[in-house]
């Protein structure tokens, strides 16, 4: 594990990554609550190539303006948002100064390259499932490898004798045990402590931290929001590999990668790689990276007329002999095929490929063929495999227990070629139907999805509701309390609003409601759910944040609908919020239910202190 002290001692040496001049100074304007936006504009414009790229990203088909922004200008930021602003500049700042480096097995524009791609892939992924802003989600991906920069440029030596020990061809997880066996650490742990360095916040730590591995190593669960999250990042990951592969590969690969887009609730998968796939090729070019030739996905499965009827195997056996001539046998069938030598491999392989079908032996060394069917029909990714077992003719027992366990089938040893391909054939029936009712359920998933979506949103002003608010509470308290991490609770209320509904009639009341819901929602950073719960009453969730800085946001909050009159029609009205703010830890709150009462106890303090005001 990388240790706070060890990460000081790493950055001390100068050898890290880090930003400098023109971006360093303005990614400090940026950290000033009072910063000005005429200002940053100026600023900005001292650097043309900066102004190229900030407004490459303004004219994304994401952002769907109705005519292209052509100067940065203070709503160009406004729409891009400060803080997203901030992330991309540091880590366009981080390019620009490490093109070339002292390791001799590093290859720098390869790695720029990888990130570009990742990074197109999380900014389409982010359009798609609104976590967090697109280009938020495009700093993630330009950023989640960059452990393994920071890695070469710190300690260069020993970064080039461990690839020389790897080889070319090494896979992600292996690169990642000979880190933790060359460093004491890997390139994730690294990555996510230069973000907390940079201030990005602690959900982006996390995502960087554990996107790279399975679901079952995550400390969260997989349905909270930093899982939800890290399970986008992962996903963009896997998608910017398909970016390099053959066209051949491509299609199977981008397929393989249905199963999980459909779980965050994306629908139009193709649409969406192939926007990643352009985004990709358009930033490599405005960096003079050289990306291979790549036709879109949709152009690829219209050439090939539909996608090859082979399947995705995975072979786990610790006997060589039996895996190469498995796979031969698969192979000459027309089937994908990748081995492992034992269960831990095969575990790894699983989360990381997605096969469609495993093919493993019981008696292994370290995990065996039982435990790893177990640990997979106990994840998300693993239900899905269709599983067939090696087994002897005497062993009974052995098979019972796979079959308990979660086995499909079973091939008795040793092997016949002829039943191995009927059994997996048995398998491509089922898969085959699986696939079928999958295809036939998009319009159905999606209609659910927009169901769900509904019964969690309030109509008038188009923020979450109470149900949402609640329910996502309970996430975020029980996650910081895990973790041991800040969270505040910042309960408005509009000021004499029934006042307003009295005097000028429930239509105004609810154009009231809508300005206010903007202006709130225009002030909260990109970490903070709002939700409204109730007539005139609003909830705040501030994810790590403690008590001065959730005052602080409180004082935005209040500042921003004071700061102007309301236009119901030709009436300008005066309209303020009181504000009740309550810390997690300070109140000693252990539940939902205590916090609320204790933001609902500072709120109603500072409307009997004479409204207009935040109390904690």
């Amino acid at each position: 594990m990388l240790d706070p002290l060890r990460f000081a001692e790493m950055k001390a040496s100068g050898r890290l990554p880090l930003p400098t001049g023109l971006s360093l100074e303005l990614i400090e304007q940026l950290k000033r609550p009072d910063v000005s936006l005429p200002e940053l504009c100026r600023l900005i414009q001292r650097d043309p190539a900066l102004v190229g790229r900030l407004l490459q990203m303004a004219n994304a088909a994401v952002y769907a303006r109705p005519r292209p922004a052509a100067a940065i200008t203070p709503d160009v930021l406004m729409m891009l948002g400060l803080p997203a602003v901030r992330n991309v500049e540091l880590a366009f700042s981080l390019i620009d100064t490490h093109r070339k480096g002292a390791s001799q097995r590093f290859d720098y524009d390869a790695f720029w390259l990888r990130s570009f791609a990742e990074a197109s892939a999380a900014q389409a992924i982010g359009a798609a499932v609104r976590m967090v802003p697109a280009l938020e989600m495009f700093t993630l991906g330009l950023l989640a490898e960059l452990g393994q920069l920071a890695l070469a440029s710190w300690s260069p030596e020993s970064y080039d004798a461990m690839a020389e020990t790897l080889g070319p061809n090494a896979e992600a997880y292996q690169w990642l045990e000979a880190e933790r066996a060359t460093f004491g650490f890997d390139h994730t742990e690294l990555a996510a402590s230069l973000a907390a360095d940079w201030g990005l916040p602690k959900l982006f730590q996390e995502a960087l931290r554990w996107h790279a591995l399975p679901k079952a190593n995550w400390p969260f669960p997989p349905d909270e929001r930093v899982g939800r999250l890290t399970a986008a990042l992962a996903l963009a990951h896997r998608l910017a590999d398909t970016f390099f592969l053959d066209d051949a590969a491509r299609v199977e690969a981008l397929a393989g990668l249905q199963s999980r887009a459909s779980a965050l609730g994306i629908g139009e998968w193709l649409q969406l790689a192939d926007a990643a796939l352009k985004g990709w090729q358009e930033w490599s070019a405005s960096f003079a990276l050289d990306p291979p030739p790549r036709i879109s996905f949709t152009e690829l499965l219209a050439r090939n007329g539909q996608k090859s009827s082979g399947l995705l195997v995975l072979v786990v056996d610790d006997d060589a002999s039996t895996r190469q001539l498995t796979a031969g046998v698969l192979g000459k069938a027309g089937h994908t095929v990748q081995t492992a030598a034992d269960g831990a491999q095969g575990l790894a392989l699983v989360h990381d490929w997605l096969p469609d079908i495993l093919v493993t032996d019981v008696l292994m060394p370290e995990i065996n063929g039982i435990e790893l069917i177990r640990r997979l029909r106990a994840s998300a990714e693993g239900e899905r495999v269709y599983i067939i077992v090696f087994t002897v003719l005497d062993a009974v027992e052995s098979l019972v227990e796979a079959f308990a366990a979660g086995a499909d089938d079973y091939v008795v040893k040793p092997l016949n070629a002829a039943v191995l391909l009927a059994r997996i054939q048995a398998g491509v029936r089922l898969i085959s139907l699986q696939q079928t009712l999958i295809e036939k359920n998009p319009a159905l998933e999606e209609a659910l999805r927009r169901a769900q979506e509904a019964a969690l949103t309030d109509v008038l002003t188009g923020l979450r509701n109470r149900r949402y608010a609640i329910e996502r509470l309970a996430q975020e308290c029980a996650s910081a309390l895990r973790s041991d991490r800040p969270l505040s609770l910042l309960m408005i209320d509009i000021d004499h609003f029934k006042t307003i509904n009295d005097r000028f009639g429930h239509a105004a009341g609810d154009s009231v409601l809508v300005e206010i819901a903007r202006r709130l929602q225009a002030t909260l950073r990109s970490s903070d759910i709002i939700a409204r719960i109730g007539g005139e009453e609003f909830l705040v969730i501030a994810p790590d944040t403690p008590k001065a800085e959730a005052f602080k946001l409180a004082e935005r909050l209040r500042q921003a609908v004071a700061a102007r009159p309301v236009m119901v029609g030709q009436t300008a009205l005066t309209v303020t919020i009181s504000i009740g703010v309550a810390d997690q830890a300070a109140s000693g709150c252990q539940n939902t239910d205590q916090l609320l009462n204790a933001a609902d106890a500072a709120l109603y303090a500072a409307k009997a202190a004479g409204r207009n005001r935040v109390s904690f």
